[in-house]
């Protein structure tokens, strides 16, 4: 069974909702989740047969999937998944920052019990996720805290802007998270590492703390980028041509 197939299989497509949407959503997350691999070709017509539709809906998601920088076309009507670009990566982890920085700053303040509340309960499914290995639901569930800290800020436009961007830095969280799922030494801690932060991150907003909350915030936003140099190391095929040539050279 091919990718596209099992992924039809596993994602049914619902009535309700345009299939354009929902197909676009299917073929994001599974490129994020590195099901579909940096590099991949995809053609219309392998989508559109094994999800059962017509090729206009296929071709309408694909055209918004190349907006978000996912995938770029290639003549004949096929596309391929864009490897990961560093400066990419980058831009997104500068946008992350400055939005969640001034976001956990106004939370500090204005967060309600109510709001502190649905924090706590997240991270406690987090918890629950790390426990059981479930690397999708704990990613779900990391998403998830930061848009409870922009909402509790009343900056709900503002997780849009960011959720935009993290496509871009999703494929090296679960590089790193695939290591932790499969037992490596290395990431033994990145779990409980994750849930730290996000503990940590909490209690300062919930002691009303701003400054200490931005600094934990910048940090925990920034910190992916220390990781590069390591994925670059350990999945060269996944990246860009350019970022290789750059680490060699550095």
């Amino acid at each position: 069974m091919t990718v596209l197939k099992r992924l039809a299989a596993r994602y049914p497509l619902a009535s309700g909702e345009s299939a354009a949407a929902q197909l676009l959503r299917v073929i994001r997350d599974a490129v994020v989740r590195l099901d579909i691999a940096p590099g991949e070709r995809l053609s219309e017509q392998d989508i559109a047969d094994a999800f059962g539709l017509s090729r206009h809906p296929v071709r309408n998601a694909l055209l918004q999937l190349r907006d978000t920088g996912l995938i770029r076309s290639l003549p004949q009507k096929a596309t391929q998944v864009q490897k990961i670009s560093v400066p990419a990566v980058e831009a997104a982890c500068f946008v992350r920052e400055a939005l969640e920085c001034a976001a956990v700053r106004r939370a500090s303040a204005h967060a309600t019990p109510a709001a502190l509340k649905e924090l706590r309960y997240c991270v406690a499914l987090q918890k629950t996720a790390a426990e059981n290995n479930e690397i999708e639901r704990f990613m779900r569930l990391d998403d998830e805290f930061h848009r409870l800290v922009i909402t509790a800020a009343g900056f709900e436009l503002a997780w849009k802007i960011v959720d935009d961007h993290r496509v871009q830095i999703d494929r090296i969280r679960y590089l790193k998270l695939r290591r932790a799922e499969a037992r490596d030494p290395s990431y033994a801690n990145l779990y409980s590492v994750n849930i730290g932060e996000h503990e940590a991150i909490l209690d300062a907003v919930a002691s009303g703390d701003a400054d200490r909350a931005e600094a934990l915030t910048r940090r925990h936003t920034t910190k992916l980028l220390d990781a590069l140099p390591i994925m670059l190391e350990q999945h060269a095929e996944m990246f860009e041509p350019r970022a290789l040539e750059q680490a060699a050279a550095g």
